[in-house]
């Protein structure tokens, strides 16, 4: 018999993705698209300082990768989700939705 947290999915979430700011940024990766950092920043509302830690957070676990990219003399930094950072938020999201079916209705 499977335990009430196997049952409802509790199991399957991923703990990096526990704060807002990891899962916004997966969130806005999640599309495939590559994103530069200060529109990163601008679309999740972060202060930079944040945004280098949540983006340090998931590199460390292999979920995006970051390039530096020069354009002339204007520097920037691309992120991307990895194939396996898109898979691991895909199971977390599906955690979550079934642990919202299986959620008693609100009155």
């Amino acid at each position: 018999m499977r335990s009430a947290a196997e049952r409802t999915g509790r199991v399957r979430l991923d703990d990096t993705f526990a704060a807002s700011l990891p899962f916004s940024l997966m969130a806005a990766l999640q599309n495939g698209a590559d994103l530069e950092f200060r529109t990163l920043r601008r679309v999740l509302d972060c202060e930079g300082r944040s945004l280098s830690g949540a983006i340090g957070q998931l590199q460390r676990v292999g979920y995006v990768f970051a390039r530096r990219v020069s354009f002339g003399e204007v520097p920037g930094t691309w992120i991307s989700a990895t194939p396996r950072g898109r898979v691991a938020f895909d199971d977390h999201l599906a955690a979550l939705r079934e642990i919202a079916s299986d959620a008693p209705p609100s009155r």
